[in-house]
């Protein structure tokens, strides 16, 4: 918050904000142990007294109670350093009108299991905090100090930011500059932000929390729902592109990591997806906490097998994990793209990680947080205790509503110091629309808007954002970069049988995005190996991608994405197929179309009149790239008005003289096709 308005454009150049606060690092002080606490605090740093504006915010906790030397002046000892500081600031605002102080209270109670150990100096400190409110009230129930009440962590934050513009406005307004002397230097703010504040297609990570917006209550939520010890596994579950990814990564592990649930800042928490290293879901979670598991002498490899072959060796692991930690510690698995469990992982280990989960909730001081595609639900109902686990801990989370989208476009500019031309917002807005993958339509167009504005003054315009059409051309930009970048990447870096892109999906070819048919024959081990390589290869060029094994016949799933009445094959040296695919501009089209990577073949379907129209330019391209295009299926009448071979002669004589050669006896293919 600090940081947003420092960068504001209200207060830019005229205003520079101090933090004091004994805990924030870079603002606070040393903590000597032959001094108390206080003592400390208050030889390091500013008083309360000496600010402009002190903010206390309270909960569920005073605080710890001050030694004997600290006395209030009725005589009795302060309830807490946080009553302390208050009342400093408090008595001196009372009597000289400085500093102003803010005081803000969370509405609801703590959460109280009976069975918590904690549970009577929780009530005791509820108690504390309740004393100290009353004192806010007259007899009669009126007040004589305000303070304000909030639900929710991001209602606090928008609280807060009115209350500190307020504050700021009025303060500036009264100081105004003095025209009559020479204007002193501005002050000059670093953006808090200096990297691309919006990363495109891919989720946000941990460390981009100050740029992540938009997903404040659902954060809160999220927050309130692991914090009870009754939910100790949550799946958050979404449509593909709902940022569930994200909200995990940039918005639930940075506010654990602040201590969001009393003691959490102390967690250990480590990522991974079931499928990211190989079919073996135990080694993608041995390796999230390789450092740990090195540290004590092991592999991750090794403890991989002992979990595998006995998933009740788990204790051993989580108590190795947080060897050395406060009593209070507990242990986070994030799950992330859970879905792969049932794509890319072997059958034989699902089960027991299956068990393994079910282990992990039964565990104190254990939390496991997943994230799914909604699509996947069903997948789970093989696993009774899955299923129990799911519906038990289920988070469904919805696509952003106008104001989030708002919220998620002006919040990480801000950060990085940009502002956006009158009216902008709002046609990103309306371009983008609320449709299933909007999110994603709208990020992807936030980062090309950036890239365009750099260097223009920090100010985002209408006519960087018309350089590349807006959100649907950074799409349709994004979608031939990545083709092509796709296209070279796989031939370089896998060996299979066979590849074929196309758009959309097998069952709807108007879905947004790319299917990537991939088709290998070996042992399950084998080709989920190379499974890892395409996966890897594939984000490293467009970001989060989704795998499901099918059981069918690679040419099946090619017959069943080709269902036009016509059909033109195209054929490249493979080496020169992304130039092809270039030159034919195959991602303006809206007709379907699959590549064969590895044997460098186009097929390009249509109705009729498409294809005769498409067949001589692609004849052309296909022949300055030494191959051929040719009608390959179709109505009669087409073959008949168009030829099979069209006018590539060429081609059909050099067909011809290798039948020959091949095939003396003419034995094989007998027919027209190439006589």
């Amino acid at each position: 918050m600090i940081d947003r308005l420092e960068s504001e454009r209200a207060h830019r150049d005229r205003l520079k904000l101090e933090v004091v606060a004994w805990d924030k690092p870079g603002a606070g002080t040393a903590m000597p142990a032959q001094m108390e606490p206080q003592e400390a605090i208050n030889r390091g740093l500013k008083k309360p007294s000496e600010c402009d504006i002190v903010i206390v915010i309270f909960w569920a906790r005073m605080g710890t109670l001050l030694s004997e030397k600290y006395l209030n002046p009725g005589g009795s000892r302060y309830r807490s350093g946080t009553e302390y500081e208050f009342l400093d600031a408090f008595h001196a605002a009372k009597k000289s009108g400085k500093p102003d102080v803010l005081v803000y209270r969370r509405k609801d109670p703590p959460d109280l299991k009976l069975r918590d150990p904690e549970r009577k100096e929780k009530e005791r400190q509820w108690e504390l905090v309740e004393e100290f409110f009353a004192e806010f009230r007259n007899p009669d129930g009126s007040f004589k100090s305000y303070y304000k009440e909030y639900d929710e962590p991001s209602d606090f934050e928008k609280l807060l930011g009115d209350d500190l513009r307020d504050i700021i406005t009025r303060y500036l307004d009264s100081h105004p500059p003095d025209e009559t002397e020479v204007a002193p230097t501005p002050v000059t703010q670093k953006p808090s932000w200096e990297a691309s504040p919006f990363p495109g297609l891919r989720a946000f990570r941990p460390d981009e929390a100050l740029i992540f917006h938009g997903r404040g209550r659902e954060i809160d939520s999220l927050i309130n729902k692991l914090s009870s010890s009754e939910n100790r596994f949550i799946a958050v579950v979404g449509a593909s592109g709902s940022g569930k990814s994200s909200l995990v990564a940039a918005g639930l592990l940075p506010a654990i990591e602040k201590d969001a649930i009393h003691g959490s800042k102390d967690w250990v928490w480590g990522r991974f997806t079931p499928g990211e290293l190989s079919n073996n879901p135990f080694i993608a979670l041995t390796a999230a906490f390789k450092q740990i598991i090195e540290k004590n002498g092991q592999t991750p490899r090794d403890t991989a097998a002992q979990l595998e072959k006995n998933p009740g060796s788990f204790s051993r692991f989580f108590e190795m994990v947080l060897k050395g930690k406060p009593g209070w510690a507990e242990l986070l698995l994030f799950i992330d793209q859970f879905e792969e469990l049932f794509t890319l992982v072997d059958k034989k280990y699902q089960g027991s990680f299956v068990e393994l989960l079910a282990l992990t909730e039964k565990t104190t001081r254990m939390r496991t947080v997943v994230t799914m595609r909604a699509d996947f639900y069903h997948r789970c109902l093989q696993w009774p205790v899955l299923d129990a686990l799911i519906a038990k801990g289920h988070y469904p989370l919805l696509a952003p509503g106008t104001g989030a989208l708002h919220e998620m476009i002006t919040g990480p500019a801000e950060r990085n110091g940009f502002q956006f031309e009158t009216g902008l917002v709002q046609r990103i807005l309306d371009e983008t629309g609320t449709e299933p993958g909007a999110l994603a339509l709208m990020a992807y167009a936030l980062s090309e808007l950036w890239q365009a504005s750099k260097g223009g003054g920090m100010m985002m315009t209408h006519a960087a954002y018309d350089s590349f059409n807006g959100v649907r051309g950074a799409i349709g930009k994004r979608a031939e970069d990545t083709f092509i970048e796709t296209l070279e990447a796989l031939k370089l870096g896998v060996n299979c049988a066979g590849i074929v892109l196309f758009p959309g999906r097998v069952d709807d070819a108007r879905a947004p995005g790319y299917t990537l048919l991939y088709s290998a024959e070996g042992h399950f081990d084998d080709v989920a190996a190379e499974l890892s390589i395409v996966r890897v290869t594939l984000e490293k060029q467009a970001g989060e991608v989704t795998f499901e094994l099918v059981e069918n016949s690679a040419t099946q799933e090619w017959q069943h994405s080709l269902e036009p009445a016509a059909i033109l094959r195209a054929a490249v040296p493979p080496r020169n197929l992304s130039l092809l695919s270039s030159t034919a501009n195959l991602c303006t089209l809206e007709q379907p179309f699959l590549m064969d990577i590895t044997n460098g073949c186009l097929y390009l379907g249509g109705l009729p009149e498409q294809v005769t129209a498409q067949l001589p330019p692609l004849q052309q391209a296909a022949g300055e790239l030494d191959g051929y295009a040719v009608l390959a299926a179709g109505p009669r009448n087409l073959f008949q008005r168009v030829g099979v071979w069209g006018k590539a002669r060429p081609a059909r004589r050099l067909m011809q003289s290798l039948k020959l050669r091949w095939d003396p006896g003419n034995i094989l293919n007998r027919s027209e096709f190439i006589q």
